[in-house]
């Protein structure tokens, strides 16, 4: 964002800053964020939101009138298109689905001007704050289901049940070949793949399905989740 303090005169006075910004963020979670301008009576302001590199982390959408998307050197910049008659800007910010580090920072200059159709009198502030991706949990417990399988009518549901009345417990299959190895399978909703993401509410029960296609394969599949679930296998020949 633009920071150059020649464009208006540098006095004292006036501020920026963001309100909202989460403490840690989540790949591809919508976070809805405010700007705060101070020390004027129109207001100017320019926003990203980069990896170090200054390359864009995520997209920016505004929930405020007068606020438009520009791309400055290949960087998504939401800034006014009007001069702005609150301090008050809202926007939303989408993660990056893939983050290409483990930290974004948003940036932010505004202009607090006095309205006098000059640029005496009026204050450039800038701020930046940097926000961490949130840590996975980790994953200490484990379910080991010996026999797996899928193709030529047989299906194979593993059925995940949580004892907690209060936290969602969340956690990740993975399917193992004869050797160990990732193992390939059709899941119902999802496609091949060798490993499956779930969530499974407080008291709540989750199932995760081959769909029962193609030749027929074996393997195992392992079940880490954060905390201790219930779980059992059920088997299907059509």
């Amino acid at each position: 964002p633009c920071s150059a303090s020649f464009c208006h005169d540098d006095i004292s006075g006036g501020s920026v800053s963001f309100t909202g910004l989460p403490s840690a963020f989540e790949p591809g979670v919508d976070y809805d964020i405010e700007v705060e301008i101070q020390g004027g009576i129109v207001y100017g302001v320019q926003i990203a939101v980069v990896f170090a590199d200054d390359s864009q982390a995520g997209t920016l959408t505004s929930t405020t009138n007068g606020m438009v998307n520009r791309t400055v050197n290949g960087t998504d910049i939401l800034g006014h298109s009007t001069p702005l008659h609150s301090g008050t800007v809202n926007f939303r910010w989408t993660a990056p689905i893939n983050p290409q580090e483990n930290s974004v920072i948003f940036k932010v200059a505004a202009n607090s001007a006095n309205g006098n159709f000059s640029n005496s009198g009026d204050r450039i502030n800038t701020s930046q704050a940097t926000v961490p991706q949130q840590t996975p949990p980790e994953l200490t417990e484990k379910l080991f289901f010996a026999q797996f399988g899928n193709g030529t009518g047989l299906t194979s549901s593993i059925v995940l049940t949580s004892p907690s009345a209060t936290n969602t417990i969340t956690g990740r299959i993975d399917f193992l070949d004869d050797n160990g190895l990732p193992f390939p399978v059709a899941i119902a909703g999802t496609g091949m793949t060798t490993t499956v993401d779930f969530s499974v509410p407080p008291l709540g029960t989750v199932t995760i399905s081959t769909d029962g296609q193609g030749t027929l394969a074996v393997g195992s599949a392992v079940v880490n989740s954060e905390s201790t679930l219930g779980g059992v296998i059920r088997f299907n020949i059509s």
